[in-house]
């Protein structure tokens, strides 16, 4: 058989496995397994309605890259989602709860967050945030300057 026939066939045979396992880390990465009990936490903790961002780790190499990034390309979707997600509060009462895995990760969504509303209040904000006991303080410090409330847990995988 030809050699080029051999490559072609080992290329597709190599781009299908690829292909099958995007498609498999697709089916088994939906919800994440430690969610159910970070949400029984916030909801002890509110005892009522909230909204939550979960920020995932996509492993220690990615997530760093992804900081090395959003220190010079300033905040990242997740951070503007929840700057979205607390908008509500400069007015209405709003809840949310954050937490992830990667506690460095976490901890800068959630300051990029509050970036968008330096030199505004967002009063109406209870933002419990459930990770690293190192962040309490600077967490407290930093929604205090927007008004905001913090509630925190320590969590810890």
């Amino acid at each position: 058989m030809d050699c080029r026939i051999m490559e072609a066939r080992a290329a597709r045979w190599a781009a299908l496995a690829v292909a099958v396992s995007i498609i498999l880390a697709g089916c088994v990465s939906g919800r994440p397994p430690d969610l159910d009990p970070r949400l029984a936490a916030a909801t002890a903790a509110f005892g009522g309605r909230f909204q939550y961002m979960y920020v995932p780790s996509e492993g220690r190499l990615a997530d760093e890259a992804l900081l090395a990034m959003w220190r010079t390309a300033g905040p990242g979707k997740m951070a503007r989602d929840l700057a979205s997600m607390m908008a509500e509060a400069e007015t209405l009462q709003a809840r949310i709860m954050v937490t992830g895995p990667a506690g460095a990760k976490t901890l800068r969504v959630v300051l990029d967050a509050l970036s968008f509303y330096e030199g505004r209040q967002i009063p109406h904000l209870e933002l419990l945030y459930l990770g690293e006991p190192s962040h309490e303080v600077q967490l407290a410090r930093e929604l205090s300057k927007v008004g905001a409330v913090l509630r925190f847990k320590s969590y810890r995988e």
